[in-house]
């Protein structure tokens, strides 16, 4: 039907929209993964051993949070897609929205945790 159509095509609009949001915070997840693995060096020696690892164990979960990022937003962009079109019901596309806004939110979260670790 003529509905089911326009529907469809807007849910696509915002699968769109939805795929370049999380491409935009992949690409930022990036650059902190880049820059949190180029400042993980060693310590002076006079740094005291505890500060030293907390300093170590906010690097790596800096960087563990912002590689999710990269990842997940990686498998939206594939697989939200892919999904949308290829589904078994007429409603896989609103669907798969459905679910990549779930997970977007889910991806936001960790990498304000990974930039605050940063």
């Amino acid at each position: 039907s003529e509905i089911h159509a326009r529907s469809t095509e807007i849910k696509k609009i915002e699968m769109d929209n939805i795929h370049q949001y999380t491409d935009g915070v992949a690409a930022n997840a990036v650059l902190l993964c880049g820059f949190t693995a180029f400042f993980a060096v060693e310590p002076d020696e006079d740094t005291p051993p505890w500060l030293s690892g907390v300093y170590f164990c906010s690097a790596v979960i800096s960087l563990s949070l912002n590689m999710y990022v990269v990842v997940t937003a990686n498998l939206l962009g594939a697989l939200g897609p892919t999904y949308g079109l290829n589904g078994k019901s007429e409603s896989s596309m609103h669907e798969a929205v459905a679910l990549m806004k779930k997970e977007r939110k889910k991806m936001m979260t960790f990498f304000e945790f990974g930039a605050a670790f940063f």
